[in-house]
């Protein structure tokens, strides 16, 4: 098998399988608890949880990092999805949503995530309440356009 892991990876029923395990692999890692290994592990996510949030599999994995970290890990988490442009996709996205549920249920153990997390959503309310009427399809699009003149009437 391992002669045949870039042809299989490049596939598209293989990808979707080395995601998969991949996600359970991370996962599985987390369960154990051992403290230099989840260190590690977030280490190596850090600046990829905005994107792997909005991922079927990936996002599972994120939820579990805010589970398993140690509250400063998890804050630390949770700050860099808060602290993200795309903020705001995520909790129109059905895989990001759960992640920043997570979050907030998270941040009810730490006073400074949950002052984070009220900050933010504060900020956002008004982009989440406009995108709760656009269609799906053209939210990306959309939400790009009102950030931009957003952006420039500050």
């Amino acid at each position: 098998m391992a002669e045949n892991c870039f042809e299989i990876a490049t596939s598209q029923s293989g990808y979707c399988v080395l995601q998969i395990c991949s996600n359970f692999v991370v996962q599985h890692l987390l369960e154990l608890k051992i403290p230099e290994v989840t260190e590690n592990l977030l280490r190596q996510l850090k600046g990829s949880y905005v994107s792997l949030s909005c991922n079927k599999y990936a996002s599972i994995v994120v939820e579990n990092c805010l589970i398993k970290a140690e509250e400063e890990q998890a804050s630390q988490i949770i700050l860099e999805l808060l602290s993200s442009p795309k903020v705001s996709i995520l909790l129109v996205d059905p895989f990001g949503n759960f992640v920043i549920q997570k979050a907030l249920l998270v941040s009810k153990v730490s006073s400074s995530a949950k002052s984070n997390c009220i900050y933010c959503f504060s900020s956002h309310m008004c982009v989440w309440q406009y995108m709760i009427y656009m269609k799906l399809g053209r939210l990306t699009k959309t939400l790009e356009t009102f950030c931009t003149l957003s952006v420039g009437t500050r």
